[in-house]
This record gives C-alpha cells, sequence and structure tokens, in this order.
C-alpha cells in the first residue's frame, strides 16, 4: 500500500493484470472528464466568440473578449488542472510498473 500524499489517494501495488485494469480505468475516466470539460470550455468560449473554434481556444489572447474574462478563464484553468492530474497519473503508473 502506498499513500499519495497532496492527492489523499491510497494505492495498493499488486502485481498482475487487476492493477493495470484499474490503472487503464483510472486513464479511460480521467480522459472522459477532460473531454467533456474540453467541450464546455469551447461552449463557453463561444458564448462570447459565436465563431471560435477548438484551436482558436488554445490561443485565447487572440480574442480579447475570452482574455480578459473570468468564466472563460476559470473554465480553461479547470481543464489545466485535470491535464495535469492526467500526467500525474500516468508517471505514477510508470513508476508504480517499474517498482514491480
Amino acid at each position: 500500500m502506498k499513500f499519495l500524499p497532496g492527492i489523499g489517494i491510497i494505492w495498493i501495488v499488486k502485481t498482475g493484470s487487476n492493477t493495470m485494469k484499474l490503472n487503464t480505468k483510472i486513464e479511460e475516466v480521467i480522459e472522459e472528464i477532460a473531454a467533456a470539460q474540453k467541450k464546455k470550455v469551447l461552449e463557453c468560449g463561444r458564448s462570447f466568440v459565436p465563431t471560435l473554434t477548438q484551436e482558436d481556444v488554445l490561443q485565447p489572447i487572440d480574442y480579447p473578449e475570452l482574455e480578459n474574462n473570468a468564466h472563460f478563464r476559470y473554465e480553461e484553468g479547470v481543464l489545466e488542472g485535470i491535464q495535469t492530474v492526467h500526467t500525474a497519473l500516468l508517471a505514477l503508473f510508470k513508476e508504480l510498473q517499474r517498482e514491480r
């Protein structure tokens, strides 16, 4: 068992396919959450700039309506947080695999 400070998860390290299935399921769930948030960011952005594309969302500095919009920036920040957790979990899964 391994406690991960900062994210409050107790991880049970086991060998075998059950751990890999759990890791895969966790990754799938995080990816679904990220996809839903990406959609939300785009919809939020389009409420201020109706012609906004997914690529435009990556460069909000080109749109003053978004650059200075607290609601859009909040949703964008939530997406960044989800992506950070996803990256951290992938790194953790690799580390745990090396420890086996």
